[in-house]
């Protein structure tokens, strides 16, 4: 039996901190977990069900998901990330109520490189997502609207969306504000 989640809250400076658990995650089963963040927590989505959930920290490496978006009890699953002996998160241990648990292996079907473009005065930054398989690949920028939102949209959302084109063969750049 799990015991209630004892809740710490994410600070709003220090998201950033937390870019290296975002990814995509895939299950021996062929399931896929993709967590992404906004300025204010990280989310959980999973193509196939398209079920989407806020995800409460825990502590540095437990986050915990309730019934609904941003409902946080009674706790659904829990995503604890795993780190190797070197600090780089390698997968996620995934755990429902009553059930064993079951990991979750960071995938890499495609990588990710902080970019910069510059015309006279004017500089864009973001990240380029590119898929991993050969040959070229069409490309998409994506931005947010306006408001309190960073390159992974509110809710995580333009994370999501890059996430799935990338994995589908197309470049993305989301750009920051």
């Amino acid at each position: 039996r799990m015991k209630p989640a004892k809740r710490s809250p994410m600070r709003m400076k220090a998201y950033a901190t937390f870019d290296a658990y975002l990814g995509t995650y895939e299950f021996s089963s062929g399931r896929r977990i993709v967590v992404a963040r906004s300025e204010r927590r990280l989310y959980s989505y999973e193509p196939g069900s398209e079920r989407v959930r806020g995800l409460e920290r825990v502590d540095d490496l437990t986050w915990v998901a309730g019934p609904t978006l941003l409902v946080f009890t009674p706790e659904s699953y829990r995503l604890t990330f795993v780190k190797s002996n070197s600090g780089k998160v390698i997968s996620i241990r995934y755990l429902e109520p009553g059930s064993k648990p079951i990991q979750g292996k960071k995938s890499t079907l495609y990588r990710e490189e902080f970019v910069t473009f510059r015309n006279g005065g004017v500089t864009l930054s973001g990240t380029l997502l590119i898929p991993t398989s050969q040959g070229r690949h069409p490309a998409i920028v994506l931005t947010h609207g306006s408001g309190a939102q960073d390159r992974n949209g509110y809710l995580g959302n333009i994370r999501f969306m890059a996430d799935h084109l990338a994995r589908h063969g197309i470049a993305v750049v989301r750009l920051l504000e």
